[in-house]
């Protein structure tokens, strides 16, 4: 017997991947970030009222990467090299 295949169902298309991947993208930044700057505020690392000017410095940052003043394997290499962060 041959399985019914349902009428309203229709595959995913270019759009709906690309729509589907940016979603996550934003979602795993969002927590990304979110995980970052708390865990700064946890430890003290980073005071209360300057969350905000971090925040606009991770912006600033990004922006560079997206017009192409940087890239992030430039950023990865500067993180290694000069503070010995290995992301």
């Amino acid at each position: 017997m041959k399985k019914k295949v349902n009428p309203r169902r229709r595959p995913a298309s270019v759009a709906d991947v690309r729509k589907a991947s940016k979603l996550a993208t934003e979602e795993t930044l969002t927590m990304v970030v979110s995980i970052v700057l708390s865990g700064l505020l946890d430890r003290g690392l980073l005071d209360p009222e300057r969350v905000r000017e971090a925040w606009d410095a991770i912006n600033d940052k990004a922006d560079s990467v997206r017009k192409g003043y940087c890239s992030v394997p430039d950023l990865v290499g500067m993180l290694r090299e000069e503070y010995g962060v290995f992301v």
